[in-house]
């Protein structure tokens, strides 16, 4: 016997079969599990292993991850409430990648198990803003590197008294660069120069230039610049923060320059090769351009021989060598800067000879550059060489041991630029004029002065110190 199923009741059979299958469906979708990652952050960079969080929202107690498609081992959630399961470690990108170059993308994608006995899968995270994960890890500092030019200068023209540095900055993650200035000796009080990023390259080990201008009268160098040596040191940051300095700095002299003022400075080889020599005309195109007279002493002949900008072909091959000590006039206040060149030991550039009674004139008095920053006590008592053992003698003796035969300086005067006033000391007492005592003046390297001995002898400036 056939069993007829009325059409009507069929039809119910048929319309709720399918109404549970679609709510089963339906059940199952919502069970899938949202897997949250709560840290690291998409799009941030990290220096050191970040912690890798995530949470789910299901009944869910078994996940696994993978690096850049690459499937690592699974992972178990810590217990807590049937809608609200946790993972966190510190340790996978450790123990799993490595950064090939200065600052790698890492995705990262987990998947979750649904343990609902209607949909027994994986299920990875959703790809919104609270799913997405790319990220960069990054281990590596950058490398920087000082550009030099054809004179074996770090920085690649002067011109005017500003200074136009290059340098290489290695790095995947490009954030700052540029220079930091410290005043001789600090080495923690510093100034920052910005620089900016040209040529930049993509790719494992990318590189870029930083270039910027350096300006001995930047208002940034304001709580620090100060006259005497000071150091340029390359600096660059990443977008995890991590930096890197130049391995090796540029030291440099800097004056300052008093305009309507005579100022009485020291030749230090600007954009040259220390064995170089530059004409006044060139001195004042490429490094200052507010000197409108320069006027250098001949030690031998006991005169000047001056050149002024108004009458630019009179004079204008006068030669300053390393270590020339002249008087500069300029027609503005400005800091000047030189590069720190230090004569090769026993050279006539470090080597001087100081007339007491020369043939060829009838005066004592003698200019002198200067190497490094004394005290003007210091310099009074400075040894001069002893003929036996001219070249090394003055590693040996300088102002606290020099045998008292060997001080052979009587006087030494310094122009005071900001007062445009001399100021005279003599060896042995303790007031020069103006009232300083002179173990109080300090004589900065970059200063010249004025040095009257009392018989014809040869110092070593680079014991002045």
């Amino acid at each position: 016997m056939i069993l007829k199923i009325p059409k009507k009741l069929l039809f119910l059979f048929t319309f709720i079969f399918v109404a549970l299958s679609i709510a089963t469906y339906v059940f199952a979708v919502l069970l899938n599990p949202t897997i949250t990652v709560v840290s690291p952050v998409s799009g941030n960079s990290y220096s050191s292993p970040p912690l890798i969080n995530i949470s789910t929202d299901i009944n869910s107690t078994t996940c696994k991850y993978l690096i850049n498609g690459t499937t690592f081992s699974t992972i178990n959630l810590n217990p807590g409430s049937s809608n609200n399961k946790t993972w966190a470690n510190s340790s996978i990108l450790t123990n799993n990648f490595t950064d090939n170059g200065y600052g790698s993308w890492v995705n990262m994608t987990f998947y979750c198990f649904n343990y609902t006995t209607s949909n027994a899968s994986w299920y990875n995270t959703t790809w919104n803003t609270t799913g997405f994960v790319l990220f960069k890890y990054d281990t590596i500092n950058p490398l920087i590197s000082f550009q030099k030019n054809a004179n074996g200068m770090n920085f690649t023209t002067a011109s005017t008294g500003i200074w136009n540095w290059t340098f290489n900055y290695t790095d995947n993650n490009y954030a700052t660069c540029g220079l930091r200035y410290y005043q001789y000796p600090s080495t923690s009080t510093y100034a920052f120069l910005t620089g900016g990023l040209t040529n930049p390259t993509s790719g494992l080990d990318s590189r870029a230039n930083c270039t910027l201008l350096f300006d001995p009268n930047d208002t940034a160098l304001s709580n620090v610049r100060n006259e005497g040596e000071f150091i340029l040191e390359g600096f660059g940051n990443d977008t995890a923060s991590r930096s890197a300095v130049t391995s090796t700095n540029f030291t440099g002299v800097m004056t300052k320059i008093y305009g309507s003022k005579w100022n009485l400075i020291t030749y230090r080889g600007a954009n040259r090769t220390a064995s170089s020599s530059q004409n006044v005309t060139e001195f004042i195109l490429n490094n200052f351009e507010y000197a409108t007279i320069i006027s250098v002493w001949n030690q031998t002949y006991g005169n000047f021989t001056t050149y002024s900008a108004s009458t630019p072909t009179v004079n204008s091959q006068i030669i300053l060598s390393l270590g020339t000590a002249f008087y500069m006039y300029s027609n503005a206040d400005k800091w000047f800067i030189q590069p720190d060149y230090t004569p090769a030991i026993g050279t006539s550039a470090e080597n001087i000879t100081l007339y007491a009674n020369h043939t060829n004139r009838g005066n004592s008095w003698n200019q002198m550059g200067l190497f490094n920053n004394a005290t003007m006590n210091t310099t009074l008592y400075t040894c001069s060489l002893n003929a036996t053992n001219a070249t090394y003698f003055w590693s040996i003796y300088r102002a606290a041991t020099c045998p008292v035969t060997l001080n052979n300086i009587t006087y030494i005067s310094w122009l005071n630029a900001s007062s445009g006033q001399l100021v005279t000391c003599k060896r042995g007492v303790s007031i020069c004029s103006g009232g300083s005592n002179p173990k109080d003046i300090v004589l900065k390297e970059g200063y010249a002065i004025w040095v009257m001995p009392d018989k014809n002898i040869t110092i070593n400036r680079s014991s002045i110190y």
